[in-house]
């Protein structure tokens, strides 16, 4: 009976350590199931804001702007109109297309309109000199010498320079030479006088 016993015991016990035993090797075995890495998405690249220099409506491209005058270019200037305008010679006539591109060099049409034609008179279908007496017979209405005094203001393509004559053929003035910047540099565009003395 007791050997029964100490056998069933020793059985009972080899069951048990064979059980644990299995689930070891299960335990070892199983697979631990592993966390799959999130993927992080790229960083979407944002395009790079670019800005276009504007011009504002007040503004002129510089570009587009006239060139600075000085006195001394304008010295040289007027005196090269001068001689333009002194070999418009009074023995000759002209067609009207032929005296706007006798001054265009240095004057526009509005010069001429104003200031040449008025010393002129139909002959045909051509223009002549109506007075051979006249200023445009001997000098221009502009001095090309410049005084000491001389006042240059220019407005971006219009500039007019104040001169002041007192040479003893006319009487003290002031000559306001008015020039505007065309596709074709500067032109004389008019000429005014304004008498610093009163006259009898």
């Amino acid at each position: 009976m007791k050997l029964t016993t100490l056998l069933l015991t020793l059985t009972c016990t080899m069951m048990f350590l064979i059980a644990g035993c299995s689930g070891n090797n299960n335990a070892e075995t199983k697979e631990t199931p592993t966390t799959k890495p999130v993927e992080t998405p790229a960083p979407t690249a944002v395009p790079e804001e670019t800005t276009e220099p504007t011009v504002q409506p007040t503004e002129i491209p510089d570009e587009q702007k006239a060139p600075v005058l000085t006195l001394t270019g304008l010295s040289a200037f007027l005196k090269e109109a001068n001689r333009l305008d002194s070999s418009f010679y009074i023995d000759k006539s002209y067609t009207l297309e032929e005296i706007y591109a006798h001054y265009a060099p240095y004057c526009t049409k509005n010069y001429v309109d104003n200031m040449v034609m008025k010393n002129m008179k139909k002959d045909g279908d051509r223009y002549i000199l109506a007075y051979m007496e006249s200023e445009i017979a001997e000098a221009t209405y502009f001095d090309p010498n410049l005084s000491s005094d001389a006042k240059l203001e220019q407005n971006d393509d219009i500039a007019v320079v104040t001169n002041t004559i007192g040479d003893g053929l006319y009487a003290p003035h002031q000559e306001m030479t008015t020039l505007i910047y065309t596709d074709d540099g500067w032109k004389i565009d008019d000429v005014k006088w304004e008498y610093t003395v009163q006259t009898q």
